[in-house]
């Protein structure tokens, strides 16, 4: 089996949604927000999976040459790039959605919700990338205190202010495979909020207007990314919006055949670019992203249970799969075994560890998150900030 072989993708997905299918009757689906859509449930699902998979074909390389860069196979590095897209889109829909179709925004439950929904997890993943760099750098200082401290500083807010690299250890990031950086991203749509809404001729306090102006400068003044795609990305997927308000393309998007061209849209783009960060494809991709917004199923398989609790749990995999798979690189296997392997048996090795990283993104899901969201609806309600 070639390293970059499309086999070890359906491999891995079918084990994802086993191992989902195997916890369902423990813990059953549940959504959190009324305005959600199962069928992009079902689709975050898939695309935290294949992150993962896009991932474990990138630390391949990486171990045997040192260079942590995308894949050399079109399909494996757009499976990633095509899932960042496609998160970036669901974002953008399902807010826009709510402040256009919303009479009444409560802002300041929506951003103490967005606080609980990504800070849990995101804290508990940052102790975690703390607790294996001290074992990484055997527990000894390698650089000043006072530089341990700013780099420590540079990635609690959602790392706004990059992933450096903390107590000396050379690229630091990639023990999270550098995930986190979309979280800035989403924190300037949730920022923009309201000047969206602005823009919608609907009324906003102007505190948060204020807030808003704020927050988006600063956050737009310490992107080390480009935002043109982002931003692309969050138009597209806020256009979707508008298209799931017509019936006949709700009608349409339920029938087999939007399910072919659906997926005929995704196997087109990840074979046909070498990167999906461009105008072309993005656009491409909205264009089925759209038909999932109105129902499209493909032939059902998003509205399965396992899948959907992927979908439940796909934060965590996500932001998780990195730790895993640096530890069992790093620490179980090591190096040096790992670099020996041949392409067949390295995806047998990712193939038994796939059923380690979605138990563990499930298990982070309901004594992490689920709590967490839940006890913030508790303290918003008991003093009096929401009723």
């Amino acid at each position: 089996m070639e390293i970059y072989s499309p086999l070890p993708i359906v491999i891995i997905t079918a084990i994802s949604i086993a191992t989902a299918y195997l916890f369902k009757i423990f813990l059953p689906v549940q959504a959190f927000d009324s305005w959600r859509h199962e069928e992009i449930d079902g689709l975050r699902g898939f695309l935290a999976v294949f992150m993962f998979i896009h991932h474990s074909s990138v630390w391949y390389s990486y171990i045997k040459n040192g260079v942590w860069a995308v894949p050399s196979s079109a399909v494996y590095t757009n499976i990633g790039q095509i899932g960042i897209i496609l998160f970036f889109m669901i974002s953008s829909f399902l807010f826009f959605t709510k402040i256009r179709k919303s009479k009444v925004i409560d802002w300041k439950k929506l951003y103490i919700s967005r606080i609980a929904r990504l800070a849990p997890l995101f804290l508990f993943l940052f102790i975690l990338v703390l607790i294996v760099v001290g074992f990484s750098t055997e527990w000894a200082p390698r650089v000043p205190f006072r530089d341990i401290i700013f780099s420590i500083l540079s990635w609690l807010p959602f790392t706004l202010f990059g992933q450096k690299d903390i107590n000396g250890l050379p690229d630091t990031f990639i023990i999270v495979a550098g995930v986190p950086w979309s979280l800035v991203f989403e924190w300037l749509l949730y920022a923009s909020l309201p000047l969206l809404r602005v823009l919608l001729l609907k009324r906003v306090p102007f505190f948060y207007i204020l807030l808003s102006l704020v927050l988006v400068f600063i956050i737009t003044r310490s992107l080390s990314y480009s935002p043109k795609f982002v931003l692309l990305a969050f138009a597209l997927g806020g256009a979707s919006s508008y298209v799931a308000d017509y019936e006949k393309i709700r009608n349409f998007s339920r029938k087999k055949v939007a399910s072919f061209v659906s997926i005929g849209i995704f196997i087109y783009t990840a074979c046909s670019y070498q990167g999906v960060y461009a105008t072309e494809p993005i656009v491409l991709i909205s264009t089925a992203f759209a038909l999932i917004c109105c129902g499209c199923g493909f032939f059902g398989i998003l509205r399965f249970n396992a899948v959907k609790i992927l979908g439940q749990v796909s934060y965590g995999i996500y932001m998780l799969h990195g730790v895993v798979l640096f530890v069992s690189f790093r620490f179980l296997f090591g190096f040096d075994f790992i670099g020996a392997l041949s392409s067949t048996s390295y995806w047998v090795v990712v193939f038994s560890i796939t059923p380690i990283v979605i138990s563990i993104s499930i298990f982070s899901f309901y004594f992490i998150e689920s709590p967490v969201i839940k006890m913030a609806d508790r303290a918003m309600k008991n003093n009096g900030l929401i009723k």
